[in-house]
Order: C-alpha cells, then structure tokens, then sequence
C-alpha cells in the first residue's frame, strides 16, 4: 500500500459503521493526520486516504504503543486494577 490508506467499509473494519468512519476520517483531515485524494473520473469514485507528513510523525509512537499492550496484556498480574487515591 505504500503511503497511500485503502479503506474498505465491508472488508476491513468490523464493527464500525459508515457514519462513524466518515466521521472519524473527517476528524483526523481537519486534525492534519491524513488527506483525503479523490478521482471523480473513476466509476465509482475513488477516495484515497493518505498520511500527511505530520501524520507520519505518529507511525513509531503507535507502533511502540502496540508493542507494549501486547507485551503487558499477556500479563494478569500487571492488568490494571481499580484504585481508590482518595
């Protein structure tokens, strides 16, 4: 896929809908994360998503975040517990 974000409603992400995905691709536009890239001479109109160059800046954080819940979920006694600090 290179740079360039396919989203596929009915393939690849269960369990969200049309309107949440819309919703939540317009946020991360306005946010500057990603851009949107449409090809209106394509039947049917494509739309790409891709990452801006301050979105990019995210890519090794996620992946370090992802490294460490897998890391730590693999971990009963590490699961966080509720904690009264009063």
């Amino acid at each position: 896929m290179g740079d360039r974000l396919f989203i596929c409603y009915n393939y690849h992400i269960v369990g969200i809908s049309t309107k949440v995905m819309n919703e939540q691709l317009t946020q991360l536009k306005e946010d500057g994360l990603i851009e949107r890239i449409v090809f209106p001479e394509e039947v049917p109109v494509k739309v790409e998503y891709s990452l801006t160059v301050y979105g990019k800046q995210f890519i090794q954080l996620l992946h370090q975040l992802c490294e460490f819940g897998e890391a730590h979920a693999k971990k009963p006694d590490l699961a966080i517990k509720e904690t009264n600090y009063s």
